[in-house]
């Protein structure tokens, strides 16, 4: 019997115990588990598999979330860099209007920038509005409430200890 023809690999994967054998020398979250639970598609060794390729999902969503998290911050800090080059609490008002728009454009994602930022987000907007009454900017409260409307699901959230 020719043991380097296809087949006969693969029987020999097929073999119950022995993907998850390999599996369990291969390092959490290999993409090696993936492949092999792709290239072949038998119900037995998919069942053996699954625990394995779980994980492998479980790191992708982590990462994926975790990059998605990153890229929102990295865009609010820019938002915040601007605030500050700006000169002129008019100008001001209008970069952090789009601030505010830009996290309303978030939607569910916005979940993911944690608690904490949801309770700083509560109290700065009282505070803005505070800001455009003393500024006399007073075009501005009526769109800071609407924002705070929009994100009054993402607030309320905050507020609540788990």
């Amino acid at each position: 019997m020719d043991t380097l023809k296809a087949p006969f690999k693969i029987s020999v994967l097929t073999t119950p115990g022995i993907a998850t054998i390999i599996a369990s020398k291969l390092p959490l979250a290999d993409k090696g588990v993936v492949g092999l639970f792709s290239m072949v598609n038998d119900s037995q060794l998919r069942h053996e598999l699954q625990p394995f390729v779980d994980t492998v999902a479980a790191t992708h969503a982590d990462n994926h979330y975790k990059k998605k998290t990153n890229h929102m911050i990295q865009i609010l800090m820019r938002f915040l860099k601007r605030t500050e080059d700006t000169n002129g609490s008019e100008n001001k008002s209008k970069v952090v209007l789009e601030m505010f728009d830009y996290l309303c454009t978030l939607h569910e994602d916005i979940f993911l920038l944690g608690k904490i930022f949801s309770q700083t987000l509560d109290v700065k907007l009282d505070e803005l509005e505070e800001e455009c009454v003393h500024n006399q900017l007073y075009d501005m409260i009526p769109e800071l409430d609407i924002f705070r409307n929009q994100l009054s699901k993402y607030i309320d959230w905050g507020k609540h200890e788990e």
